[in-house]
């Protein structure tokens, strides 16, 4: 592996791929978004050069939330396509996870995960306050309620303002 993320970027492109941890507890999901931001996204982080999807989000895991999670299943793939100026090619991962015992995530309101990620703000969020929130993916909103089902593969366009979702 390379210490290096697979993100990749030209005035006109942004290509990257991302691993994602579903943590859900008492009818909640974890969620983290930008200090200043209002946008939610699932804790984890881009992939290095030569890690494997599942590896990642332990990894990303252990930096972002200092907690020791096993993978329990890959739930949903996505890839993402957006042109607002600047094309976006994303490609996600989000697995089931579990929280191993000894590792500490607080019940109560937000907090500020570690040292490494100032900028980052992670809390609970219930699943009934999903559609007032803005979280990408979107599809997280309805999909959250059906864990039990199969791996799903969505492919999401965003063009202009129109949106496509297709899988």
């Amino acid at each position: 592996m390379i210490d290096k993320d697979i993100k990749f970027s030209t005035q006109q492109y942004v290509c990257e791929a991302r691993s994602a941890a579903v943590i859900v507890r008492d009818g909640k999901l974890l969620v983290q978004r930008n200090r200043n931001g209002n946008e939610y996204i699932l804790p984890g982080g881009h992939l290095k050069i030569g890690e494997n999807s599942v590896d990642g989000v332990i990894r990303e895991s252990r930096e972002e939330l200092g907690a020791e999670v096993e993978v329990k299943r890959l739930l949903w793939t996505e890839e993402r396509f957006k042109d607002e100026g600047i094309q976006l090619h994303h490609i996600g991962y989000y697995y089931l996870v579990d929280v191993q015992s000894d590792s500490i995530i607080p019940d109560g309101d937000e907090f500020i995960p570690s040292l490494d990620c100032e900028s980052l703000v992670i809390g609970w969020l219930p699943f009934e306050k999903l559609t007032q929130e803005i979280i990408i993916p979107d599809f997280i909103k309805t999909e959250i309620y059906n864990l039990d089902d199969p791996p799903k593969h969505f492919v999401t366009r965003t063009l202009r303002g129109f949106a496509e979702k297709k899988f």
